[in-house]
């Protein structure tokens, strides 16, 4: 009886202690947009000034000569249904303050969005999906001569996403370096040579993401992701 009674227990600590460690792995893994109010809207706004709040976007061709477009500001919409999301889309986007060595650029999203997955996210291993409407794409032109246009496509690796402040002042910093982007060039670059095949990167733009209730108030509310 006591023997029994003893492999019941050893029994028992083992169920206890792989319970901990499901629980544990399930929250580890769990990687997911939140918001503390459903339906939730989400606007973004640059982090900052620093360097890494610029959005960069380098155009290399197959002589590795590259021609670089910067944006100061980022913004864009979303709105989360539930209060736990594994994918959010950002639309209304715009790229505002741009310039290459070209001189003024222009970023026409032609409809497009972002579709932001949240796996991985906390080693910058999440993905990022454009999404455009039929027959149309991304234009990016620098001085009305060169445009670089970026169709639908994805999903793409390179989107990080850290959790600042606490309780209800909580929001999100999404981070992007985003290699093997497709694209094709058009028109007069200067001296970048239009010689195919190209190859982009989103290098850097830091961005924060808040959220409010989506009512007439539009009341601040904490998002995080975990």
């Amino acid at each position: 009886m006591i023997r029994n009674l003893k492999v019941l227990c050893l029994a028992a600590m083992a169920l206890g202690v792989f319970g901990v460690i499901n629980v544990g792995s399930a929250h580890a893994a769990e990687e997911l947009f939140h918001c503390e109010v459903q339906p939730c809207r989400l606007t973004t706004t640059t982090d900052g000034t620093e360097e890494t709040a610029h959005h960069v976007f380098v155009v290399k061709n197959a002589n590795k000569e590259s021609i670089s477009f910067t944006c100061d500001d980022l913004t864009g919409e979303a709105t989360a249904e539930g209060k736990t999301e594994e994918d959010i889309t950002l639309t209304n986007i715009a790229y505002d303050h741009c310039t290459t060595v070209l001189g003024t650029t222009t970023v026409d999203m032609n409809g497009c969005d972002y579709r932001f997955n949240s796996k991985g996210g906390g080693t910058d291993a999440a993905t990022v999906t454009i999404n455009c409407p039929e027959g149309k794409k991304i234009e990016v032109t620098a001085s009305a001569t060169c445009t670089v246009n970026v169709g639908p496509q994805g999903p793409l690796k390179g989107i990080g996403y850290h959790t600042l402040g606490a309780g209800g002042a909580r929001e999100v910093t999404v981070t992007a370096k985003v290699p093997g982007i497709a694209v094709t060039v058009t028109g007069s670059c200067g001296t970048f040579k239009l010689t195919p095949p190209y190859t982009a990167e989103y290098t850097t733009g830091n961005t924060i993401v808040t959220a409010e209730k989506d009512n007439a108030n539009k009341e601040m509310v904490a998002c995080w992701w975990e």
